[in-house]
C-alpha cells in the first residue's frame, strides 16, 4: 500500500483485516484476522480501460502518460535490499 499510494494517493485508503474463515471471509468484522486486504475507493466502471476503442486518441493518449508515469517512477525508486520483504521475486 506504501508503494503504490506514491502514484494514487487518493485511491488507497488503508489496510483492513479479514475474519471469518477462507471459505466465509468477512471484511472489517470481529474475531481472529487471518488475511489483509486493501480498501480502496471506487472509480467509475466507465473509467475501465476496456470501454474505450483502439483507435480512441484520447485513450492512447491516456495510456501513453501512464506507462510513461508507471516507468519514471520505477527508472527512480530505490532498489530493494537483498531479504527485504519488496525484494522482487524470481521463482516460487
Amino acid at each position: 500500500m506504501r508503494l503504490n499510494r506514491r502514484l494514487a494517493l487518493d485511491l488507497y485508503l488503508w489496510v483492513v483485516p479479514i475474519t471469518g474463515s477462507p471459505t466465509s471471509p468477512e471484511i472489517e468484522r470481529p474475531g481472529v484476522r487471518f488475511e489483509f486486504a486493501v480498501k480502496m475507493k471506487q472509480f467509475f466502471a466507465e473509467q475501465e480501460i476496456h470501454h474505450y476503442s483502439a483507435d480512441d486518441k484520447k485513450a492512447e493518449k491516456c495510456i501513453f502518460l501512464l506507462a510513461n508515469t508507471i516507468a519514471t517512477f520505477h527508472s527512480k525508486i530505490e532498489k530493494a535490499e537483498e531479504g527485504s520483504p519488496m525484494e522482487a521475486r524470481t521463482s516460487c
